[in-house]
């Protein structure tokens, strides 16, 4: 079987992130298992697939939810890690989600360890607990998308 290869686009790693919100607009966040941080669900964008593809596969993969990504809230978002590889320019999308179907049971793959569902309220008071690349950022979205 063929490995699947994430999308690179201008020497960018093309990535998703999915903004899940429960009935209530409390967000989705998983604890990283390397280094404890809090995170909503994001990954890579494969060839041959959109970003409204990726965010529902990664959020599958990650929780074994389905969503149906509703909005879009950013485009084009850039952003340079440093991994066990080396730097990465990461350019991606954040979607905001909800969960459809009766599946609302959170199950985490290997990489997370916890997960939790916090208030909009509180997701800016956390936000030093929150994967640092994205915090402030996703905050504003989220905040921008509700209103």
């Amino acid at each position: 079987m063929e490995t699947e290869k994430t999308k690179i686009v201008d020497g960018n790693v093309c990535g998703v992130m999915a903004l899940i919100l429960d009935q209530h607009n409390n967000l989705l966040l998983l604890q990283r298992i390397d280094n404890k941080k809090w995170e909503p669900v994001k990954g890579g964008i494969l060839e041959g697939e959109n970003d409204k593809e990726a965010a529902i596969r990664e959020v599958k993969e990650e929780t074994n939810l389905d969503v149906r990504p509703i909005r879009k809230v950013a485009d084009e978002v850039s952003d340079e890690i440093i991994t066990a590889r080396g730097k990465i320019k990461i350019k991606g999308t954040i979607w905001v989600c909800e969960i459809v179907g009766k599946n609302q049971d959170v199950i985490l793959a290997e990489e997370h360890s916890s997960y939790k569902w916090v208030s909009l309220d509180l997701v800016e008071k956390i936000k030093e607990d929150i994967y640092p690349p994205i915090a402030n950022y996703m905050i504003q979205k989220i905040k921008e998308s509700l209103f």
